[in-house]
């Protein structure tokens, strides 16, 4: 099953040293059936004893995968061959996966392969995501208005001084009024009528203020 026509996946025999003549060849890899490399003559892959006398009879197996992926995966399988089967240096116990690029060697100085792929089928390395999912269905797709927000006035717009954090102090309304207070009542000194009237003010509206502080202050 010699070819040179680049196929969904295959192995490309590296040439040795000194065949730089020799055309190079390319052995198509099946999807429905394993390929055999051996010195039997019934291998898909035969490699003559003569040349390649470390070869196995039956020397390694590449094994189409099952996949629902949509492209073909091949394994490879070491026979029980007598001087191993080497994947990128590396001793192959059982059966692997193989990856594009793999360097197959039979035995340590045997015969040398690489496999490939068809660029076009290579495996996908992003998975197509599921397309989002509106969760505004049946919800009104118009922000909600913010004007009537917008024409309201509010106590700091008035006042950018109550924004201040100034309000936090308790003590600031009841000190400024005790101020205003006091000096109404140094104005109103030769005003016995006033003078008593402003007092009374004053002493009613601090007995509310001692109320509302009293009452708004937590139970134990």
């Amino acid at each position: 099953m010699t070819g040179s026509n680049l196929s969904e996946g295959f192995l490309r025999q590296v040439l040795s040293v000194g065949a730089a003549e020799q055309e190079e060849l390319r052995y198509p890899l099946l999807t429905t059936q394993e390929v055999l490399i051996g010195r039997e003559s019934g291998c898909q892959i035969y490699l003559d004893y003569a040349t390649h006398n470390m070869v196995s009879r039956r020397h390694v197996a590449i094994r189409p995968l099952s996949t629902a992926s949509g492209y073909s995966r091949w394994e490879i399988c070491d026979l029980n061959s007598s001087n191993g089967t080497y994947v990128n240096g590396q001793r192959l116990q059982g059966c692997r996966e193989l990856q594009p690029n793999d360097r197959i060697r039979l035995g340590k100085r045997g015969p040398e392969f690489v496999f490939e792929r068809a660029r076009s089928h290579y495996a996908p390395l992003f998975p197509s995501l599921p397309a989002p999912v509106n969760t505004s269905v049946g919800r009104s797709s118009r922000a909600p208005s913010s004007a009537p927000q917008n024409q309201r006035i509010s106590l700091t717009r008035l006042f950018p001084i109550v924004s201040t954090g100034l309000t936090k102090m308790a003590f600031l309304v009841p000190g400024a009024i005790t101020i205003i207070f006091f000096v109404l009542l140094f104005f109103n000194t030769g005003r016995p009528a006033w003078f008593e009237l402003l007092l009374v003010t004053y002493l009613a509206l601090g007995a509310l203020y001692f109320v509302y502080r009293l009452w708004g202050k937590p139970k134990p």
